[in-house]
């Protein structure tokens, strides 16, 4: 039944993203150890000699270990793992763990399918709605067997408006159409990190972050080429709202999540080519005292520019990329009088 023919029932948006939200994190829920999970922890035993250590939460005083292999989950079949085993160019490695991708020749047919199911009457004011309209589709379009799909079984299903997918890869396809519509894609699992602080990819070749415990590290995501990286950064202008060109070839901008965002685009303003960096924002507001616990300041200092600011007078927060800078006036704002 398409879309259409409920509108025409008089069936509106809202019951049907209602509906629909109810089932999304189910629909998305892959389990504590999906198979996917299980190969890689077997590939890991098998290179590290040892299995990665499995934490629902990280803790600060793991900053203290030397050596480390962990595994966490960031929700609806994410996972990540940390370690610095076998560091070769001296960067500690952060792997990214999800569904596997499906062939390009399943997105392909997806996508048409997708095409020929929205309507004009659908316009999404959120991407709650744009969500949960998407696994309203899909529910139309797929059909699952327990057996592997032959191209012709495949080919039969197509001509009738369906796709004759295995059951295990029907929830795979969801995730990784609505990683890629409504979220931003490659970068997707990194923002459901809340231990990542920068995001950055300077170029071609993997995406750095610096996490909260663990520092500075590699990520095993990344672009290929030129022309994948930039067809990335243009599609991330247009859903942050700021299209992004050789005209206009650098942004400052927000992510949906709060995250500040900077994109340079081409080779003209950078000799590396295109590159982006993200800065995470604290989901809870950080406290002075915090900053004390964390050794950033101490209570004297604090004290001092407490005095300072209500009497006041003006400083300057100076420090390198990614040492607290902005942590430190966000912080000690809360002394400015109202």
């Amino acid at each position: 039944m398409s879309f259409l023919k409920i509108s025409r029932r008089k069936k509106s948006l809202e019951d049907i993203v209602s509906e629909i939200s109810e089932r999304i994190e189910n629909e998305l829920n892959f389990g504590d150890r999906p198979k996917y999970l299980q190969e890689y922890i077997e590939k890991i035993e098998k290179e590290q000699g040892a299995k990665p250590e499995f934490m629902e939460k990280l803790s600060g005083e793991l900053r203290k270990r030397k050596r480390y292999s962990i595994i966490y989950p960031l929700g609806n079949g994410i996972f990540v793992h940390v370690h610095n085993y076998s560091t070769s160019n001296g960067y500690s490695r952060y792997v990214v763990i999800e569904p596997p991708h499906p062939s390009q020749k399943l997105i392909k047919a997806v996508d048409e399918l997708l095409a020929t199911k929205i309507s004009g009457d659908l316009a999404p004011r959120s991407s709650e709605e744009k969500k949960a309209i998407l696994l309203f589709l899909l529910d139309q379009i797929l059909e699952t067997k327990e057996e592997e799909v032959s191209d012709k079984q495949m080919e039969r299903a197509i001509s009738k408006g369906k796709l004759l997918v295995k059951k295990d890869e029907a929830n795979i396809i969801k995730y990784h159409v609505i990683r890629d519509k409504v979220g931003i894609g490659i970068l997707e699992p990194f923002l459901r990190d809340p231990y990542l602080e920068d995001i950055t990819c300077s170029g071609v070749g993997n995406i750095f972050v610096v996490h909260k415990i663990f520092g500075s590290m590699e990520s095993n995501a990344g672009f290929s080429s030129d022309q994948e990286l930039d067809e990335y950064i243009i599609k991330l202008g247009e859903k942050i709202g700021k299209p992004i060109s050789s005209a206009k070839p650098v942004v400052d901008s927000t992510l949906p999540d709060g995250s500040r965002i900077n994109i340079v685009f081409g080779t003209e303003v950078s000799l590396r080519g295109s590159n982006f960096t993200i800065r995470r924002t604290a989901k809870y507001p950080i406290s002075v005292t915090q900053l004390i616990d964390w050794g950033t300041i101490d209570a004297r200092i604090a004290a001092y520019i407490w005095m300072m600011l209500r009497e006041g007078m003006s400083a300057f927060v100076c420090g390198e990329t990614a040492s607290g800078k902005t942590t430190t006036l966000n912080a000690i704002s809360t002394f400015i009088k109202p």
